[in-house]
């Protein structure tokens, strides 16, 4: 799924005037301007910055600093990007200059990634609880506890906000007023894995081994398939599969209706990526130092591509490239249509990219991989 935002001024800004960087790496002695034929490409990183690129040619627009390490990965909306942050603070950046608008608390590391709807910015911080700010000023609207870490990326559907907990519950909340509408037991801690909404049902996976699939009303468990290792990544739930990279090394591709395995693909390493999909092709990394595209259907090979130090972020997706951060500390960009290497962006401080890339393409269309892994 694509959202479609259009940005009026913002737009047109972006696309139809210079943007100067308050800060350049060394081989980038000059803010390299934004013109008409490009888009922007926002990621965080373990060298504590927020970072703008050219999704023509990588370059750097601008670095924004934030006081510690991001695992969190960014949103774009109303011309503001939105991350949070190690130094347990949630961030709002110009998208123009990267200039900050507001930052606002909590009482531990923010590496939940933000959700943003309406006017409201949502995400979970280590301190155990579920915020909600005021997107335009940082105000806190409300803040809804849970029993343990919240690491779980929220994602809205209708009117009820979706949430996992360190406590091993499955939270529904009321996104106005953080009030619990259920929660339901997944009998081992949720992670980094953050549920998946479709066809009436939340997916979300425990760090014990075991998918689940509940109802999204009732919170009812529909069903639950035991695997072997535990879940960071996040499902995707395309057509009739859900799809889903597991600390076993493996992605699987598991039936939507009763949780059967349909298809198994091996890494050599851990999945902690969260796999995208485009037709039939499924894109996910590994800690193997590899970059894969395999078959939805089937779940064979298609091809691989190296990523020195292994990824554990996720993949986005904008026309014929897709986007992808590696623990080596380089953003890449490959063309789907021949698997070539478009360019490369080298922070050159040598910690890793975790966060997932956040693309504002030239139509206006904002690309992220989404809360469940599947593109937005």
């Amino acid at each position: 799924m694509i959202r479609r935002i259009f940005f009026s001024g913002f737009l047109l800004a972006v696309l139809g005037s210079l943007l100067f960087t308050t800060r350049c790496s060394n081989d980038d002695p000059a803010p390299a301007p934004v013109f008409t034929n490009d888009s922007l490409v926002f990621f965080g990183s373990y060298d504590y910055n927020l970072y703008a690129i050219s999704g023509k040619n990588g370059l750097i627009k601008w670095i924004a600093a934030t006081g510690k390490e991001i695992n969190s990965s960014p949103v774009l909306a109303n011309g503001v990007v939105y991350v949070g942050s190690n130094d347990k603070n949630m961030y709002a950046f110009d998208a123009l200059t990267g200039a900050l608008k507001w930052k606002m608390p909590t009482g531990d590391y923010v590496v939940s990634s933000p959700f943003v709807e309406g006017n409201i910015v949502y995400a979970g911080s280590y301190d155990s609880y579920v915020y909600a700010w005021n997107a335009t000023t940082g105000a806190e609207m409300w803040k809804t506890p849970t029993g343990g870490k919240v690491a779980s990326s929220p994602t809205v559907v209708g009117n009820t906000l979706y949430i996992g907990s360190y406590d091993g519950y499955l939270y529904a909340l009321d996104p106005s007023t953080g009030g619990l509408r259920w929660k339901a037991l997944v009998q081992g801690i949720i992670d980094m894995s953050s549920p998946a909404v479709a066809n009436g049902a939340v997916y979300v996976g425990n760090s014990a081994g075991s998918m689940f699939a509940f109802d999204a009303t009732s919170g009812a468990l529909k069903w639950q398939s035991a695997l072997t290792g535990g879940f960071n990544s996040s499902p995707t739930v395309p057509g009739p599969l859900v799809i889903v990279g597991s600390n076993d090394k493996s992605v699987y591709g598991l039936n939507l209706t009763t949780g059967a395995e349909v298809w198994k693909y091996a890494t050599g390493d851990v999945v902690a990526s969260s796999p995208v999909t485009q037709g039939d092709f499924v894109f996910v990394g590994s800690k193997d130092g590899l970059f894969y595209a395999i078959s939805r259907l089937t779940g064979g090979p298609i091809w691989a591509k190296e990523a020195p130090g292994g990824i554990t972020g996720s993949p986005t997706v904008s026309g014929q490239v897709i986007y992808i951060g590696g623990l080596d500390g380089v953003l890449y960009a490959y063309d789907i249509s021949n698997t070539q290497e478009v360019w490369r962006r080298d922070t050159k401080t040598g910690k890793a990219i975790v966060s997932s890339p956040c693309v504002l393409d030239l139509d206006g269309v904002i690309h992220y991989p989404g809360i469940s892994g599947k593109q937005h």
